[in-house]
């Protein structure tokens, strides 16, 4: 908690959108209690992320300040630090899990550093679309994760996001099957699973933390990316890679996340509140938002000069299963991929 004992004035970033009010989410749902008038902010919050100040997260998180704000009546004030002006990614979900930062986006990979089972969401190939993601981050699974991470980190996922399909961007080569991937030198976030899933295509997956990684493909420290469609527009990495290739091998999320050492020192009514902003924000709009950025990327990517290729997605399920394998045997995850997979949506 943050509490300031004089008057700020701040002036706020105004953007374009709507934020649509359904019911919706994986996590708990209530309706918050009106608050008091406050003539100045009684609790001061930061909330970092690691991507472009252009990104959809960066839009709603500044959404999701201003509709706190607004829902508390000035009473909670949250500062966005975008680009990783704070820390990156891996940073910022250790500084929540620490409570030495208060909110962050955060996928459930870099939440899988502190709790293994995490990972489940990132592992290649398991989701088959975006309603399928979106029907088991809704349903029990989702629900269920969502409350371990809390038990285990002291992470508390406010929204699901689905932040969408990864694809690989190449400076080198046509990536057309799971072959071409051996000896690529391809970054990857700081993240166990996705080491192991690059390695098992034979790749020399390179950790590295993504403000790097533009200056990384025009050098040639890195062949290749894998990330988002939109992730790759909005970085300009059409700038320094050339192929493109819709491989569609894991599917990511970028939470909202709160650490339960701030949130517990709330009053319930603005626990509320932070509940029913996320959801509006993070999933009701944001949910389509991610949805229709992953085509609108690809083909803003095309129109920039890149060569889109649909390459064998066979071939590199085919390459992945020994990750499942040993990612089920590590973690006792089968019941819950097993319901996953029978999630119909």
């Amino acid at each position: 908690m943050r509490q300031s004992p004089k008057v700020t004035n701040i002036t706020r970033r105004a953007f374009l959108g709507t934020v649509s009010a359904a019911a919706a989410g994986a996590v708990l749902t209530g309706t918050a209690r009106p608050v008091r008038a406050a003539a100045q902010p009684k609790y001061r919050f930061k909330l970092a992320h690691h991507l472009q100040l252009t990104h959809p997260v960066e839009i709603m998180s500044q959404k999701f300040a201003e509709g706190v704000a607004k829902a508390t009546n000035g009473e909670v004030e949250i500062k966005v630090f975008g680009a990783g002006q704070i820390g990156g990614l891996k940073d910022n979900a250790e500084g929540v899990r620490l409570g030495t930062l208060d909110f962050s986006g955060s996928d459930c990979a870099q939440i899988g550093l502190f709790h293994a089972r995490a990972n489940i969401i990132s592992l290649p190939f398991l989701f088959r679309d975006f309603p399928h993601y979106l029907a088991v981050a809704q349903g029990p699974v989702g629900k269920a994760l969502a409350a371990e991470i809390l038990e285990k980190t002291s992470i508390r996922i406010l929204s699901y996001w689905p932040a969408g399909f990864r694809i690989m961007a190449c400076r080198s080569k046509p990536i057309r099957s799971a072959a071409d991937m051996k000896g690529l030198k391809i970054r990857i976030p700081e993240v166990p699973i996705y080491v192991e899933t690059m390695r098992a295509l034979g790749a020399n997956a390179t950790p590295m933390p993504w403000g790097e990684v533009y200056t990384a493909l025009q050098t040639g420290v890195v062949d290749a990316i894998e990330v988002p469609s939109d992730t790759i527009y909005n970085g300009k990495m059409y700038e320094v890679s050339k192929y493109l290739s819709r491989t569609y091998h894991i599917f990511t999320d970028c939470n909202l996340i709160v650490s339960e050492k701030v949130y517990q020192t709330l009053p319930a009514n603005i626990q509320q509140v932070l509940y029913k902003v996320a959801k509006e924000v993070f999933w009701d709009w944001g949910a389509p938002e991610a949805e229709r950025l992953d085509k609108a990327g690809w083909d803003s990517l095309v129109k920039a000069g890149m060569q889109g290729i649909e390459p064998d997605r066979e071939s590199f399920r085919t390459a992945v299963k020994p990750v499942w394998d040993k990612f089920i045997s590590q973690t006792n995850t089968g019941d819950w991929i097993k319901a996953i997979t029978e999630t119909k949506a």
